[in-house]
């Protein structure tokens, strides 16, 4: 008999251990960890491989990985997948996968809700979302285009009424609340792809029609009684009940009162105005600062409320749109963080104060949702996805 046991070396391919991760929640990055192996053959690299939590097969993530260490950004949002680690020896011959953990891709923005059903009058699914507002009194104005209507709910989306019917509006494309709760909606006057605004309704908090703004430049409207303007492509209504409206025709701003009466304008192109090629969206903050998103050149432009040139923000970071960013835009109250739609990325995201990208979501995972406008309540965002004709409830959870 032995007085001591026989320990033997082991001398095969070693397994991978201590596998451990980072996650970077802004840039949906995970990065992996590993220890060095201390004994077994000699090992060149490494295989990284991930599978879905729903499947039972590993994908290659990277193979031929020199360090301990690997950083995956390719994953899908809202999703969990394991990962585990293979070593390589110097002959390429691939060992035991090492134990697995489990990452779900987060985001500082996830979905808590998906909303589908209309109510009342018309019940049934919605249709084509072209706009949402909120007011004060925790209502959501939703303009389904294809019906023709506005609808009123509650944050849970619960009906509460109809704001009109097809008798007054033809072509609905936009909603905006009033400082004094006032709800104004842009009509294009027919059911339109472009939807180029010809009139503005302003209804009062019960939902009784005040009075019809026209803007429209045509032969049948009369100037003095309208704006005369051409191609009106967006708008917005400030805290005072100024109108601030985008035409495409001379890529020109004009802020107006309820009464049709200018009281700022400007085009794009005039020197010290910011130089913007066509507008997006329009939104204003707080402090009635004007927010103008730029379809060609992906910037956003700043202005007082009288139209003064404050700055442009020029979007950056991971993910940060490329190409025309068409879609809603608002401005969360105190921090001014902005929340862009990208409708051609089918994405939403958020920028600090100076064009920095904070967070992005891709709605890829519920399929092409053409997502159309935005709102803020508090630490919920709002997205209208009329590709798919839901309304995506988020949480946004940003520092």
């Amino acid at each position: 008999t032995l007085a001591h046991d026989i320990v033997l070396q082991y001398n095969g391919i070693p397994v991978p251990n201590g596998l451990r991760f980072t996650y970077d929640t802004l840039h949906e990055a995970v990065s992996l960890f590993w220890n060095k192996p201390t004994a077994g053959k000699p090992v060149k690299s490494y295989n990284v491989y991930r599978r879905h939590q729903d499947s039972t097969a590993f994908a290659s993530v990277k193979n031929g990985v020199i360090d301990t260490r690997y950083t995956d950004s390719t994953g899908i949002q809202d999703q969990v997948y394991e990962y585990r680690i293979a070593a390589i020896d110097t002959e390429e011959t691939e060992g035991v996968k090492s134990s697995g953990i489990f990452v779900c891709i987060a985001s500082y923005l996830s979905v808590d809700a998906l909303f589908s059903q209309c109510s009342g009058p018309y019940v049934g699914p919605f249709g084509y979302m072209s706009a949402m507002a909120f007011n004060r009194d925790g209502m959501v104005y939703v303009i389904d285009k294809s019906k023709q209507i506005v609808q009123v709910f509650d944050t849970n989306f619960v009906f509460i009424r109809q704001l009109s019917d097809t008798s007054i509006l033809r072509g609905p494309v936009g909603i905006a609340i009033g400082g004094d709760g006032r709800v104004f909606v842009a009509d294009a006057g027919k059911i339109s792809s472009i939807g180029y605004i010809s009139d503005i309704f302003m209804f009062n908090q019960t939902g009784d029609l005040e009075k019809k703004l026209s803007v429209e430049d045509t032969d049948n409207i009369d100037t003095s009684k309208g704006l005369g303007l051409n191609a009106v492509w967006n708008f917005a209504v400030d805290s005072k009940d100024r109108i601030i409206l985008g035409a495409l025709k001379g890529q020109r701003i004009v802020i107006c009162d309820t009464s049709g009466a200018i009281l700022h304008q400007w085009d794009g192109n005039t020197e010290g105005k910011g130089n913007f090629d066509i507008t997006s969206s329009i939104a204003t903050d707080w402090m009635d600062n004007i927010y103008i998103a730029d379809y060609k050149n992906t910037g956003i432009y700043i202005y007082d409320s009288s139209g003064t040139f404050i700055k442009m923000l020029t979007i950056t970071g991971k993910n940060a749109p490329v190409g025309p960013i068409s879609g809603g835009i608002a401005i969360e109250p105190q921090t001014n963080r902005i929340f862009k739609i990208n409708f051609s990325g089918n994405s939403l995201d958020a920028f600090d104060k100076n064009g920095n990208l904070l967070s992005h979501y891709g709605f890829d995972q519920y399929g092409w949702c053409a997502p159309t406008d935005i709102f803020i309540n508090g630490k919920k965002v709002y997205v209208a996805l009329s590709g798919i004709c839901k309304v995506a409830k988020l949480t946004n959870n940003l520092p």
